[in-house]
């Protein structure tokens, strides 16, 4: 988790202060899912309209292997909720943060950066 953090400031701070060099949009979130440590499911946390396996990390305590964990609020390709990893075409953040114990889980399963605030492609509607 803490190289995750790690590469999360890098991903945000790349590109600043560059001349020449053009992105496209700013990146400054790496997102992941968390395995739990019964059943090997995906740990989801609730937030105002819903469950959400998908989180980006905030802060880190190594010494307490705890970490707080901002929940991020998955939309598929019509801009609908889904929590279905297969669905999923984009990620916005949110205002709930929660804060977990790291040693519940079993595995970290990271994301693109692109599917956060993914634009859905221009779709023309046939009559």
């Amino acid at each position: 988790m803490e190289k995750l953090l790690n590469e999360q400031k890098l991903l945000e701070n790349f590109g600043k202060d560059c001349r020449y060099l053009q992105l496209p949009r700013k990146m400054d979130t790496i997102p992941f899912l968390l395995v739990n440590t019964d059943k090997f499911s995906h740990f989801q946390a609730m937030y105002n309209r819903g469950l959400t396996p998908f989180f980006r990390i905030e802060s880190l305590i190594p010494s307490t292997c705890c970490a707080k964990l901002r929940l991020l609020k998955p939309s598929n390709l019509a801009g609908r909720y889904t929590n279905c990893v297969s669905d999923l075409y984009t990620l916005q953040k949110t205002d709930v943060c929660i804060h977990v114990n790291l040693c519940c889980f079993v595995a970290i399963e990271s994301l693109a950066p692109q599917l956060v605030d993914r634009t859905p492609p221009f779709m023309e509607v046939k009559v």
